[in-house]
């Protein structure tokens, strides 16, 4: 998969968020955004995944722009997996049928099929002993599985992640990472805006920088750790490395 961001603004009320946003990830496998909070990742996932539209520029998957009409994004955003940090469960329903009801109403599948695959998601994930219970019933590390299970029953063609261990303790992270590891294991695109350091340095093998509305700096994992060109990169990884 290709990504092109060219030249990418957004402002929301009378900030500013994006400022002409230009890169170019190619070929795209997993592409972690980092960067201070406020810099602008969570909005350029959002445009990404067809939730906003830019102001100007656009955002380019294998050499096409995405669409700006509501029918068009819809079909664009059923081709994505998204998990917020908030995990967006809806809390009336059990496990199970928060993930077969996308798959009946998104995606027109079958009941019997879209239940089919949700079980078998639910196993995969170590979660099928609890496919009818609801969010409240489930610990914070087993809701955010299920929100990613809900996000590639469908077999997406591309999985956006917006922080999705910032809610958990040390324990529930290093759960979901290791699930999300598996999933990169498997050749799944992602991108996936994360504060674990260690995460976007042993998974990505694009890492981008964002500081004040623009990307300062961006390229492969290893090369943005170990050796940063930017000052705002080398006080940043100072800062959320020191302890």
């Amino acid at each position: 998969m290709k990504l092109n961001f060219q030249a990418l603004s957004k402002q929301l009320g009378s900030q500013l968020v994006l400022r002409g946003i230009d890169a170019e990830f190619s070929p795209l496998q997993c592409l972690a955004l980092i960067g201070p909070s406020g810099s602008g990742k969570s909005t350029l996932l959002r445009l990404l995944a067809g939730l906003d539209t830019p102001d100007t520029g656009a955002i380019l998957i294998d050499d096409r722009p995405l669409p700006t009409r509501e029918r068009a994004l819809r079909k664009h955003r059923a081709r994505l997996g998204i998990v917020f940090q908030a995990y967006n469960l809806f809390p009336h329903l059990s496990a199970l049928e928060n993930i077969t009801l996308p798959l009946e109403r998104v995606h027109r599948f079958r009941k019997s099929a879209a239940e089919q695959i949700a079980l078998e998601t639910l196993e995969r994930f170590q979660l099928a002993a609890h496919a009818h219970k609801k969010p409240a019933a489930l610990s914070g590390g087993q809701q955010q599985r299920v929100a990613i299970a809900r996000a590639v029953a469908c077999k997406p063609d591309l999985l956006l992640l917006d922080e999705p261990t910032s809610a958990l303790d040390p324990e529930m992270t290093s759960e979901v990472l290791d699930l999300l590891l598996q999933l990169r294991s498997e050749g799944r695109p992602m991108v996936i805006v994360t504060h674990s350091m260690g995460f976007a340095r042993k998974a990505a093998d694009a890492v981008a920088f964002l500081a004040d509305g623009q990307i300062l700096e961006h390229g492969p994992a290893e090369a943005l750790f170990s050796a940063p060109k930017t000052q705002a990169l080398r006080d940043f990884l100072d800062k959320v490395l020191r302890y």
